[in-house]
C-alpha cells in the first residue's frame, strides 16, 4: 500500500496516487465495492463512454456523464435491475 501511495503502482503520479487512496479511505465498504466492479466493468466494456459525453452499459442504458454519476446512479435502489446486470456480468469475467 505504502508503494501505491507513493506513486510507485500503477498510478506514476505520487499527488494523483495519494489522493487517489485518500478518496477511497473515505467511502463507506458498500461505495468501494460499488467503484471496484464499476472500474471492471469498464474495463471489461460492460460500460462504455459514448461519443455523446453519457455511460451506457453494453445493452444501451444511459447511467450518466462521470464515474460519480454511474455510481449514485447504481447505488439507487430504483435501479436493482441495472445493478444486478453490471455484477453478473462482472462475476462471469472475473470467473473465467
Amino acid at each position: 500500500m505504502d508503494a501505491y501511495i507513493h506513486g510507485e503502482g500503477s498510478e506514476g503520479s505520487r499527488i494523483r496516487a495519494a489522493q487517489t487512496f485518500l478518496d477511497s479511505s473515505k467511502m463507506s465498504l458498500e461505495e468501494l465495492k460499488l467503484a471496484a466492479v464499476l472500474k471492471d466493468a469498464k474495463a471489461y466494456k460492460i460500460i462504455v463512454d459514448k461519443s455523446d459525453g453519457w455511460i451506457y452499459t453494453d445493452k444501451g442504458e444511459r447511467l450518466g456523464r462521470t464515474m460519480d454519476d454511474v455510481l449514485s446512479f447504481i447505488a439507487s435502489p430504483l435501479n436493482d435491475e441495472v445493478l444486478m446486470y453490471i455484477i453478473n456480468k462482472v462475476e462471469h469475467q472475473w470467473s473465467r
